[in-house]
């Protein structure tokens, strides 16, 4: 699939998408026309870029069929050519600054010093357990092997060092990954 997307964008002087597209069509620094249901229709500029952090890149319209907004935001950036390598670097701006990972992670390590700062001590401990866990099954599938490898040793290690018995311990997988949907650790 990427080597039918990426030539696509790459050639693309406007995206029209919503949602991932539309980040793609960023991340490609093309200017954006972000669509969504009844007729809705607008170009990210910096006007309208704080309403689509709050609401998605995805919008409801009036319920019109007609799509007059569209073909109107189109016809703008057609007739304004001048105007696209501006918006496509302020896509490509945007989608850096919001949703690249190190932003995701700034944003999520707030989050995580915040209620860790307003739960009690003795949660402390579980709360940590739960993250551990979570950044294993939720991003382990995208590890390289040995990473996932030494994950599973220093998990191994752990149980040790708490004197968990053997015959309480996961085996190969189990307490499984695949569980929760998610693909099990290569022994």
């Amino acid at each position: 699939m990427i080597s039918v997307v990426v030539p696509a964008y790459n050639a693309a002087d406007i995206v029209v998408g919503m949602g991932g597209s539309a980040l793609r069509g960023m991340a490609f620094a093309k200017p954006v026309i972000v669509v969504g249901e009844g007729g809705f229709s607008s170009v990210l500029t910096s006007e309208t870029a704080d309403w689509f952090l709050y609401y998605g890149l995805y919008g409801r319209g009036n319920g019109g069929s007609d799509n007059i907004r569209h073909i109107e935001d189109i016809r703008t950036l057609v007739t304004q050519r001048e105007t696209l390598p501006r918006l496509g670097a302020y896509s490509r701006d945007f989608v850096t600054s919001h949703f690249s990972v190190e932003a995701v992670c700034c944003a999520l390590e707030r989050l995580i010093q915040d209620t860790m700062a307003s739960m009690p001590p003795s949660a402390l401990p579980t709360f940590a357990d739960g993250l551990r866990t979570a950044a294993i099954l939720l991003w382990g599938r995208h590890l390289p092997n040995a990473v996932r490898q030494a994950i599973r040793r220093r998990e191994q290690e752990r149980m040790s060092a708490l004197r968990i018995p053997v015959h309480l311990r996961p085996r190969n997988g189990a307490q499984s990954k695949e569980s929760f949907g998610a693909k099990s650790f290569p022994q």
